[in-house]
């Protein structure tokens, strides 16, 4: 029986968190035994009671402070990988699975991802197609690709999941990404530095380096309804600042040049239009 510890990052919506845990509750368990560990990142313990009253057999950890994506996620992680100590047995745990609290899974997502890290030995991170929704078009996420020359990143989307192909990728998002602990203890957690936003990618690029590969299955898939805990400019904000940082710090010269000039352009860039869309939108009232 593999070991699989589930962390659910929770920051002040209770109702994304439920509709979460609700799904997590009738996924396919055979040859895996699972254990949930909610991390409150919100720096408050009221989240506790409604939750605990409805999921008692989840573990629950709290904040102090938002700690952000890597250290709400961190915290879960070093949990995790002593569970030796907990109802699992002594034996540690096998995989972590990273997950956002306003996703819905399917039931069959844990299994597949499992067993396809099991098949190959250099994997050492795998994510599922995540079903999304822009502008009430659906679309799937078919991981990620870093463009080295500029030190961007993107997702692959399409309108479709008829693609099954298992495939190597540069990364998969922190929103859903089954780990093997052995890839934390050869590199480490999250890197907090970037609290918020890229730390998925820094953290697989990480991983590739250190001799894992990287995989998506797009048997496996969730649904991902979009958080709306931070702003269009928290998100601009965040974003500009780890792009910058992730190509300082990985980009080769001499493409670290050209990848720093495309950030200086296209984010204040990004933010003008956010700036204009929205006085056009307060001048209609």
């Amino acid at each position: 029986m593999k070991k699989v510890a589930i962390i659910v990052l929770h920051y002040k919506n209770w109702p994304d968190t439920r509709g979460c845990l609700l799904s997590l509750k009738k996924i396919d368990r055979k040859g895996v035994v699972v254990e949930t560990i909610v991390v409150d990142n919100s720096g408050t313990k009221l989240i506790e009671k409604p939750l605990k009253d409805t999921f008692p057999q989840v573990k629950y950890l709290t904040t102090s402070q938002n700690l952000g994506f890597a250290g709400g996620n961190n915290l879960g992680i070093k949990q995790a990988l002593n569970l030796h100590r907990s109802d699992l047995g002594k034996k540690k745990v096998d995989y972590i699975l990273l997950l956002n609290n306003d996703t819905v899974v399917q039931g069959d997502f844990l299994k597949i991802l499992v067993k396809t890290l099991r098949r190959d030995e250099a994997a050492g991170i795998i994510g599922p197609t995540i079903k999304h929704q822009v502008k009430g078009k659906t679309f799937y996420d078919y991981g990620g690709v870093i463009n080295w020359y500029l030190g961007k990143t993107y997702h692959l989307n399409k309108t479709t999941n008829r693609d099954k192909r298992v495939r190597e990728r540069d990364f998969v998002t922190g929103c859903c990404m089954l780990v093997k602990s052995e890839v934390f203890e050869k590199i480490g957690l999250l890197n907090e530095d970037y609290f918020l936003y890229l730390e998925d990618v820094e953290f697989c690029v990480r991983a590739q380096r250190g001799g894992f590969k990287v995989l998506l299955n797009p048997r496996a898939q969730i649904f991902h309804k979009g958080s709306q805990s931070i702003s269009e400019w928290g998100k601009i904000k965040y974003s500009w600042r780890n792009s910058l940082r992730f190509s300082w710090e990985w980009v080769k010269w001499p493409g670290k040049i050209l990848a720093l000039f495309y950030n200086l352009i296209f984010y204040p860039t990004l933010f003008l239009r956010w700036k204009i869309v929205n006085l056009k939108n307060n001048l209609r009232f």
